[in-house]
């Protein structure tokens, strides 16, 4: 049944292309006008520093700590303002054209229709919106409660107090995988909410959260094989990209312009893997 419902799912996002195409454009146009200043700011601080070259073959936390005690307390000011801010202006576009993208399957199987899809950006982007701050603080709680228990259980991640440093990584191992389940869950979750809000127009995310939990304990075996079946497609696809970027190393124009070529392929990869997804959580809940 999870093979079918991925089949189906993909079927319907490979149907309304275009919407994924809207979604990629405006990532792209979204990411290089918060890029604008942060390259301004950096050829005014950084220039043609080595600094540049040593963290283009990947991230090196010492070339990274001393640039930020370079920066000093204005320039790190300024970076967190950017990323702030970046933070909300894709969390918004993401938010309005997914709303469009989910929109459209209601037509599935009829063509794509432009107005109609910006029709649904527009009506469901604030239902969309809110169900994202609730999700969003429900996965803060989440990642904090279990930094406190990692930091409890290490004795302050502290290997001074601690009689073996190997229990640092240890119990780090044997809370990893629990939390990913419910964070995946709290993510599958959150399509279902999202299915529910298109499926029957609901106004009130609160009562499609719960409609959505209910629709998801009826049907665990459908829900989670399919979760579980794009969750292992997503894996694939990171781990043959970050061995086909592992092929070559970043020193010439021609090997930026590849790398960045293989990343915007793993966006739109993504893309398509997660609409999948939401796609394959909107016929299941249609067919309940």
């Amino acid at each position: 049944m999870s093979d079918q419902g991925v089949i189906s799912g993909l079927r319907v996002v490979f149907r309304y292309t275009k919407g994924i195409f809207y979604l990629y454009l405006l990532t792209l146009i979204t990411a290089a006008l918060l890029a604008w200043p942060l390259g301004d700011w950096l050829d005014s601080n950084v220039g043609d520093s080595l600094m540049v070259a040593e963290m283009e073959s990947g991230f090196n936390y010492t070339v990274f700590n001393d640039f930020m005690n370079m920066a000093g307390n204005s320039g790190i000011s300024i970076l967190s303002s950017i990323a702030t801010w970046g933070i909300l202006l894709a969390v918004l576009v993401y938010c309005f054209l997914s709303a469009g993208i989910v929109g459209t399957f209601k037509i599935y199987p009829m063509p794509f229709k432009g107005k109609e899809f910006w029709h649904n950006c527009a009506h469901y982007f604030w239902r969309f919106f809110r169900a994202a701050v609730f999700f969003s603080l429900m996965q803060i709680v989440l990642l904090v409660a279990f930094f406190y228990l990692y930091s409890w259980l290490t004795n302050g991640i502290s290997p001074i107090h601690l009689t073996d440093d190997a229990k640092i990584t240890q119990w780090l191992y044997v809370l990893t995988p629990f939390y990913l389940i419910i964070s995946g869950f709290l993510l599958c979750w959150q399509d279902y909410t999202k299915a529910l809000i298109v499926r029957w127009d609901e106004r009130w995310v609160i009562s499609a959260m719960m409609q959505a939990f209910r629709i998801m304990r009826k049907k665990f075996r459908a829900v989670m094989g399919t979760f579980l079946s794009y969750a292992l497609l997503f894996a694939l696809t990171m781990i043959i990209f970050y061995w086909v970027h592992g092929l070559f190393d970043i020193h010439t124009n021609f090997s930026i312009f590849l790398s960045f070529f293989l990343t915007q392929i793993l966006l739109i990869l993504r893309f398509f893997i997660r609409f999948g997804h939401q796609a394959s959580a909107y016929l299941i809940a249609k067919g309940n």
